[in-house]
């Protein structure tokens, strides 16, 4: 089994929570952007506050 590409990870984040619900002091998106978004992921960090 293949590692899944990190705009793969993004596409399954953002189709559970979508940035369209977003409220405007919400700080989503990319906090660093990778040198390609098809590199392989190895590790998943998510915070999310209740």
């Amino acid at each position: 089994m293949t590692e899944p590409s990190i705009i793969e990870i993004i596409e399954c984040i953002e189709a559970f929570a979508p940035r369209s619900i977003q409220e405007k002091w919400d700080n989503t998106g990319w906090q660093f952007r990778p040198a390609s978004e098809l590199n392989s992921c190895t590790g998943v960090m998510l915070c999310l506050d209740v």
